[in-house]
């Protein structure tokens, strides 16, 4: 069960996994409110060696990455090693690309250099299109046929069958304030 922990710098909110009472599992998002980097959101996913290889850490990355779209960010970034190669699968599966590589830039915890990775989705595309559907349809302006049933509040974008399994179904609406479980 994951959970969403509202925090009150409104910076970071973190998605929470626990199992058998502990925590076996975060996403943190991260955003600049302010500055020339406040439409980019950093998506930071830590996974207990245990729980990993199970669909955890793409689950969790997944509901950051709604969170993130929900919030109208227009890109998202992720940075990892070049040797965590799970890693980079559940990200490449949520539409990130490899934008850069700096070589030796990071020290292991054995002492190792590291290259980083720099991992980024932009997803300008999809505020593009929610505009265009919002601008598409206008109830107040069109007839409505008794025989077609428009439920609003359900509204969502279907950018292609690629994308709904990459990212699930995109949702207009704001996520709650509150705790939520996520199953």
């Amino acid at each position: 069960v994951a959970c969403r922990i509202p925090e009150f710098a409104p910076r970071r909110t973190s998605l929470v996994a626990r199992a058998g009472g502990r925590i076996c599992g975060e996403a943190t998002l991260h955003r600049n409110l302010h500055g020339w980097s406040r439409h980019v959101g950093e998506i930071r996913l830590n996974v207990a060696s245990d729980r990993r290889g199970k669909g955890l850490g793409y689950a969790l990355a997944a509901g950051v990455v709604k969170l993130a779209i929900d919030l109208g960010l227009e890109k998202m970034v992720a940075y990892m090693v070049d040797s965590q190669t799970a890693a980079r699968k559940t990200f490449e599966r949520l539409g990130f690309r490899k934008e850069a590589e700096l070589v030796r830039h990071v020290t292991d915890i054995r002492g190792a250099k590291r290259d980083l990775l720099i991992y980024s989705n932009d997803v300008s595309h999809i505020w593009a299109a929610m505009e265009a559907l919002v601008e598409d349809y206008r109830p107040h302006e069109r007839q409505h046929d008794a025989a077609e049933d428009v439920d609003e509040d359900a509204a969502h974008i279907l950018v292609s069958g690629q994308d709904l399994e990459r990212r699930g179904h995109l949702f207009l609406r704001r996520p709650a304030p509150h705790v939520e479980e996520v199953r």
